[in-house]
């Protein structure tokens, strides 16, 4: 129950790390305020909160790529609950292509909800925290900013912006008390790596379980995170543990980006 009495803000809130992380915090004591564009499968997070803990749930739909749309998320998530205490920035998609076929629609959507939406959240979310002087601020990295993959060098470049972006912001935001870090998640078995997995299958030519096979002996620990493993490393960085730490990028990957 680190969370106690807390608001948590979390985009991308409909499946795989938003879910657990939703989940996990709620189990801490936070009240969570749940954004996600498929009203559905936000839906669906809300009430696996509710039945399981109790907490004051806010569901709204929004599209992080623009920018009123989150700020008005903010605004709401502060209305409704009370206060705004921790962000987590994890909305993200993904995309599989060579160099030579990478669009300029494929690299606006890709870095427009993997970092302007995240610059964005974590702007919205400052200016309701500054004013409180505290807060947590985690957003969603990846292992692809550390181990270069060159089918989806868009989506690289846009999670190692997030780190740049982490790193800044942490100094910007020391003075008001507000931590910010990032977390690099590795292969997370979610419906956008199923997406991945897809296109990834379709360009080299192999089957479900060679891609899951690739990716298993790719890891020290010979295995694939679990979108709990990323929740709990979140809901430690938004804890009072973890007070002392701020514009840290935190690989939760099994050791990928070591080996």
């Amino acid at each position: 129950m680190r969370l106690e009495g807390k608001v948590s803000l979390i985009t991308g809130a409909g499946g795989g790390i938003g879910r657990a992380t939703a989940l996990r915090l709620a189990e801490e004591g936070s009240d969570v305020a749940l954004a996600d564009i498929n009203p559905a499968l936000m839906a669906d997070t809300a009430a696996v909160v509710r039945s399981k803990t109790g907490r004051r749930v806010t569901e709204m739909t929004v599209d992080v790529t623009s920018v009123p749309q989150v700020g008005e998320m903010v605004e709401r998530a502060v209305a409704e609950l009370g206060q705004l205490d921790v962000m987590v920035n994890n909305a993200g998609v993904q995309h599989i292509a060579p160099l030579l076929e990478i669009t300029e629609a494929d690299y606006d959507r890709i870095l427009g909800i993997n970092l302007k939406a995240v610059f964005f959240g974590l702007q919205a979310a400052a200016r309701v925290m500054m004013t409180r002087r505290t807060g947590k601020i985690v957003n969603l990295s990846s292992t692809a900013a550390r181990v270069p993959v060159p089918n989806c060098m868009t989506y690289g470049a846009a999670k190692m912006g997030v780190i740049s972006l982490t790193q800044s912001a942490a100094i910007a935001l020391a003075p008001y008390n507000i931590n910010v870090n990032a977390v690099c998640p590795g292969f997370v078995p979610t419906l956008m790596a199923e997406d991945i997995g897809r296109g990834y299958m379709k360009h080299f030519g192999i089957s479900k379980e060679q891609r899951i096979e690739q990716q298993i002996q790719g890891a020290p620990f010979k295995r694939l995170q679990q979108p709990e493993d990323i929740a709990a490393a979140i809901a430690f960085l938004v804890s009072d543990d973890a007070r002392e730490i701020t514009g840290v990028t935190l690989n939760v990957n099994g050791g990928m980006s070591i080996n």
